[in-house]
């Protein structure tokens, strides 16, 4: 429990950042669990496609958490800069990548 919830009144900010983070990554694995429930041709039929469509949709949202959650624990544990180095080069690429295929979308409809 200590790891969402402060032990003392007397928060500083690092422990601030500790908790925010943890509970960041919390909502992103509650949110995989109902992606991966959701994942599969019953789940598809009885939402429908529209209402299954917004529950996957929430794959944006869970990436979004784990970046902040992965910054986060980056500056927290002083990480090497080679490290935070990968780790930001890798969200950036999935961003360009992730861009690039909605961009791509939006032309093949027009």
């Amino acid at each position: 429990i200590r790891y969402f919830v402060p032990e003392t009144a007397n928060v500083n900010l690092g422990s601030l950042a500790f908790l925010l983070s943890n509970w960041v990554g919390l909502v992103a694995t509650a949110l995989l669990l109902l992606l991966l429930s959701v994942s599969n041709d019953f789940a598809l039929r009885t939402l429908g496609t529209r209402r299954w469509k917004l529950i996957q949709q929430m794959t944006y949202v869970v990436v979004i958490a784990v970046v902040v959650h992965g910054a986060a624990y980056q500056i927290i544990e002083h990480r090497k800069w080679v490290l935070a180095t990968v780790f930001s080069a890798l969200a950036v690429t999935a961003l360009v990548l992730q861009s690039a295929g909605f961009r791509a979308r939006r032309a093949a409809r027009k």
